[in-house]
């Protein structure tokens, strides 16, 4: 038994708790501005989802259809929630149900999706032991019905099937979790709009023509006005006041209505002023002002007025605001629907666009004002993130001008693929890097980021996940010419970093990692450069290339210094460096290493598709290079034909031979792994009074580059000034 000290401690701590979530969540509503937009950081639906393994209708889009896929949502004013299903079609066939409660600012999974059981008609299924409905486009069919505390459902398509649903209503009661089937409607109605009616405790249900209600407590419904007009509507909100139920026409983004206590006809609206909204759009009433509020999807609303018919777009110029789009310029979502609501607990709406988003919240801003503007803190031309002008970096990528600087706040940034077409940009993350996710999304099919514009830096970004239908997917695919990548991060993509042939083009990449690049192909490498005028990769980090090389490089001119490239244990790349067509490269300081799962003894390789450049010279020069694979080493290969070389203070490791004897005899030194710190953990700094200490030689110069090293490698992806005491040590490192 507790003493009683210790229960009055548990309450006290639970008001207390109690009272700091409440005072949290009071904050979020009440400090927010006319016109302002609000994004609810960690609230993306996706991370709730099901599993597909054993999923009993994953369909061809999977659960991204609860939003993507003709579906809206209703909001629980009583527990301040929004609950969202959809799906239907071949897209999805799971008939689950989502909650997004705002005080706590989470999504919730509070049902699974129900087996299924096929019916007599091809394509066509029912739900097993349930009263559930089956998976289904809900469009504006899912209205909240306070005084039975449940949600109403109707309309759609089966799963698998574009026939018309069955017309029976549904309830789900959010307590129990539970659905009930109702009474079949006397109007079959697919792209359904509807809303609750608090006079007479019924729903309004109809489309483009055609007007019904559902009385819930009886379980009846009431044919209202024949259908007259077979163009769909959009969405659809009773006005309580005026009594008019409104309808946005799908296709002309027309305003129809009906007089609900006399309707037996629709009738249309003749709106003045400011339209332009996007098809199938989000209307919700907003009570104290009396007027219709109406959004796309993206950073502008419109408010009607029901009464004159004055239409008014409110533009939020420069503040942090949804996109209705990806950076492809495809639409998020197919509809918004439901997913726009009005909160009156606190006088803001609640806006949801796609599964991979945020939720947003919107406070409405007065009667006269038509354009909102905050200025950001933001020091530099285009700020990316939460709280600032853009909130992905897409947003930011469609309007930038040439020269301008774009600050990304750390964070993850997923499906935000994006085209940079402007020239001199500045794009770096500040406060951490930024991750961009790709997720299954592409641009243009080639990858995360496209640069077609010139003179680009990029500077502390992550990317991963870049895969593309033909196998090419690029963390960054370059067009345009001259780049730099600087403390950069490229993972598990098809290629890290791939450009095409551009003979005026020169790129510098420092600081940076690649890493598990490679669709296992053999064509797909960690970097990938095509005929460029010249690439320089230092002080980087290139390891566990899949299948493909760490380096692969056409250019013209080739500046390889102080990296580390290395399978380690349980890599499998090609070549570590490879150079197919020649020209003139210097390797200089560099740690290379093959592993023991290797898929070519080839270490290093010039010249092997050819040697097709004007000029061919080959410089390695105090590189350590370390064979830990199955088989003898060629750590060095170069194409026979007119190739200037200079192989000079190398040390190399592990069982093969250095080259085919175009190294100067004494010059480069075989040794023992032993010789290492510790070669098991790739630390292959020379111990003290090792071989080669203090026995390398002046490797002089040539085309005016100085070839001794005056840097070393420090891990991972840093480096250090290579301090050079009584003589230079042979390798990569200065003890």
């Amino acid at each position: 038994m507790y003493k009683p000290v210790t229960i009055w401690m548990f309450i006290i701590f639970a008001m207390m708790a109690f009272w700091q979530t409440s005072q949290a969540n009071d904050g979020l509503f009440t400090d927010m501005t006319a016109g302002e937009w609000r994004e609810l950081p960690n609230t993306k639906l996706k991370d709730v989802f099901p599993k597909q393994a054993r999923h009993p209708a994953w369909g061809v889009v999977g659960p991204r259809s609860v939003t993507s896929k003709w579906s809206g949502a209703a909001y629980d004013t009583k527990r301040n929630v929004l609950i969202v299903t959809g799906g239907g079609h071949t897209d999805y066939g799971g008939n689950e149900v989502y909650e997004f409660d705002v005080t706590a600012r989470q999504w919730v999974r509070v049902t699974e999706p129900s087996t299924l059981s096929p019916l007599a008609q091809p394509g066509r299924y029912i739900t097993v032991d349930s009263e559930a409905p089956v998976s289904s486009h809900t469009y504006d069919g899912l209205v909240y019905l306070p005084q039975s505390e449940q949600m109403f459902k109707y309309g759609g398509s089966y799963y698998k099937s574009g026939d018309l649903y069955d017309s029976h209503a549904y309830l789900y009661n959010p307590a129990e979790r539970r659905w009930k089937r109702g009474a079949k409607a006397p109007l079959p109605v697919v792209e359904v709009t509807s809303d609750y009616d608090p006079k007479h405790n019924v729903v309004i249900v109809g489309t483009g023509g055609g007007l019904m209600q559902y009385n819930v407590a009886s379980d009846e419904w009431k044919l209202l006005a024949q259908r007259d007009f077979i163009r769909p509507a959009g969405a659809g909100t009773l006005d309580p006041d005026r009594r008019l139920f409104v309808q946005v026409d799908a296709t002309t983004k027309a305003l129809h209505y009906y007089a609900i206590d006399m309707a037996n006809k629709r009738q249309v609206a003749t709106p003045t002023g400011e339209l332009g909204w996007g098809p199938h759009p989000g209307m919700a009433y907003h009570g104290p002002s009396k007027r219709m509020v109406i959004w796309d999807g993206g950073r502008e609303v419109w408010v009607v007025n029901t009464g004159t018919w004055a239409v008014r777009k409110v533009e939020n110029l420069n503040q942090p605001a949804p996109s209705a789009v990806f950076a492809n310029g495809e639409r998020k979502s197919a509809g918004v629907y439901g997913r726009w609501q009005y909160i009156p607990d606190h006088d803001v709406f609640i806006a949801y666009n796609d599964t991979g988003d945020n939720v947003w919240l919107y406070k409405l801003p007065d009667q006269n004002q038509q354009k909102v503007i905050k200025v950001s803190a933001c020091s530099v031309d285009l700020c990316v993130g939460p709280g600032q002008h853009y909130a992905k970096p897409s947003e930011a990528a469609m309007v930038a001008k040439d020269g301008d600087t774009i600050e990304i706040a750390a964070g993850d940034y997923e499906r935000d693929v994006t085209l940079w077409s402007s020239n001199n940009l500045i794009i770096r993350a500040v406060g951490g890097r930024a991750h961009i996710r790709a997720e299954g999304a592409n641009i243009q099919g080639k990858g995360i980021w496209l640069i077609k514009g010139n003179n680009v830096s990029v500077e502390n970004i992550e990317f991963s996940g870049a895969k593309v239908p033909d196998g090419n997917g690029a963390g960054i695919r370059l067009e345009g010419n001259n780049l730099t990548l600087r403390h950069c991060y490229f993972h598990d993509n098809e290629n890290g970093m791939l450009t095409g042939a551009n003979e005026n083009s020169d790129i510098l990449i420092e600081y940076s990692e690649f890493a598990r690049n490679g669709a296992g192909d053999g064509f797909t490498h960690n970097i990938y450069v095509g005929r460029v005028h010249s690439l320089t990769v230092r002080f980087s980090y290139l390891h566990h290339a899949i299948v493909g090389h760490n380096l692969k490089s056409r250019a013209y001119i080739n500046q390889v210094l102080y990296n580390r490239i290395m399978d380690e244990a349980d890599g499998n790349a090609s070549y570590a460096v490879n150079i197919p067509n020649g020209g003139i490269t210097y390797l200089i300081g560099n740690t290379v290493q093959q592993g023991p799962r290797t898929e070519n003894p080839i270490m290093i390789s010039y010249g092997e598709e050819g040697l097709t450049h004007p000029s061919h010279e080959l410089y390695a020069v105090n590189n350590t290079l370390v064979n830990d694979g199955p088989t003898t080493a060629e750590f060095i290969r170069v194409q026979r034909g007119a190739v200037r070389t200079k192989f000079v203070n190398n040390l190399y490791a592990g069982p093969g031979k250095f080259s085919d004897g175009r190294d100067e005899p004494g010059a480069n030194l075989a040794v023992d792994k032993s010789e290492f710190i510790s070669a098991e953990r790739h630390d292959y700094r020379l111990k003290p009074g090792a071989l080669g200490t203090d026995a390398g030689r002046d490797p002089g110069e040539t085309n005016g580059v100085a070839l001794q090293p005056t840097f070393q490698y420090v891990h991972t992806a840093e480096s250090e000034p290579r301090k050079i005491d009584l003589g230079l040590d042979m390798g990569a490192f200065e003890n």
